[in-house]
């Protein structure tokens, strides 16, 4: 039997629209911490766009505020604020704060550091973390999350692959051997988008609108060909055509369950990565234009500011500032 290597690294892997959605939430670290704090301490972290950010308690217990709302955090437990709000960490609910850029903290490297602080009383150990991502899927996805999700590890259901990650990313960050940090970063990474695919499993009330649509098996089907090549020639016959359904079916069970058309979804979609793409890269507009499926440049400009409201101009100056 001859092994076909480049067969098999171009066939794409079987999964689900919603594993796509998690393979599409590639992040990049802001920052990672271990730190040993001690009663009374107290952390007021400020808010950090476009990001999500986690506390991993690995030993002791802490009480996190996010938006006026408490919880009591212990050894194994793990929370995650999905949109990057401010919050509060602290020993006890009425200590002092101090400001995140007040603390000792210890650059180790460039994204990894450490952090002793507080008082003479009981110790607290946390791994805390910020990751960020750029990927419209991505903050689609966040955006559907709560202010902050909370995994007991003394939960009936708590996940055995995320209790073991979650160890792992704590041995890591306690000894930084050599290749630390891009272990630290990967399991970091990963825990982060297991704690979300244990939420989202364990939340039927979200089965609405897009991630609804997403669990649909035709319409998820759709959406995952429209995520994976938004450049394509797309309509609404060959769309309907390529998950078997009649034109009438599919566009009135797409606008049910996404809330828009196919084409306007797609529309969006282009428009969500033009953006990005004028932000970070140096590609031409014209390039950009023809990547996502226009014919010229004029034509793309026109939809662009129709559904962002400012020119493919004005975003590229922004992100040159």
């Amino acid at each position: 039997m001859t092994l076909d290597i480049k067969k098999r690294i171009e066939t794409k892997i079987e999964n689900d629209p919603i594993g796509q959605v998690l393979h599409l939430l590639q992040m990049k670290s802001v920052f990672y911490t271990r730190a040993d704090l001690t009663h009374p301490w107290g952390i007021d972290m400020p808010p950090i766009e476009n990001s999500m950010m986690f506390h991993l308690v690995v030993s002791g217990a802490f009480v996190a505020t996010v938006k006026s709302r408490q919880e009591i955090l212990s050894a194994g437990d793990f929370i995650i604020i999905p949109h990057g709000e401010g919050h509060q960490i602290k020993s006890q609910a009425r200590v002092k704060m101090t400001r995140l850029e007040d603390l000792p903290i210890k650059h180790v490297t460039e994204r990894y550091e450490t952090l002793s602080f507080g008082g003479d009383g009981e110790l607290c150990e946390l791994v805390c973390g910020a990751v960020t991502f750029d990927h419209p899927v991505a903050a689609r996805l966040a955006n559907l999350l709560p202010d902050y999700i909370y995994i007991r590890s003394s939960r009936a259901n708590f996940a055995g692959t995320l209790r073991t990650l979650m160890q792992l990313l704590a041995f890591e960050t306690s000894q930084m051997s050599i290749g630390g940090e891009a272990v630290i970063t990967r399991l970091a990474d990963i825990v982060v988008i297991q704690a979300i695919r244990e939420y989202l499993s364990n939340h039927n009330e979200l089965d609405i609108s897009w991630l609804n649509a997403l669990k649909d098996k035709r319409i998820g089907r759709a959406l995952a060909l429209l995520h994976e090549n938004p450049g394509a020639d797309w309509s609404l016959v060959t769309l309907a055509k390529s998950v078997n359904m009649s034109r009438t079916a599919f566009a009135q069970l797409f606008k049910n369950l996404v809330g828009t058309t196919p084409i306007e979804y797609l529309s969006d979609w282009r428009m969500s990565i033009a953006y990005k793409l004028l932000l970070q890269s140096s590609d031409k507009i014209l390039n950009i234009a023809l990547e996502l499926g226009y014919k010229s440049e004029s034509s793309f400009s026109r939809a662009f500011k129709k559904i962002k409201g400012i020119s493919p101009g004005e975003v590229r100056k922004k992100g040159a500032i």
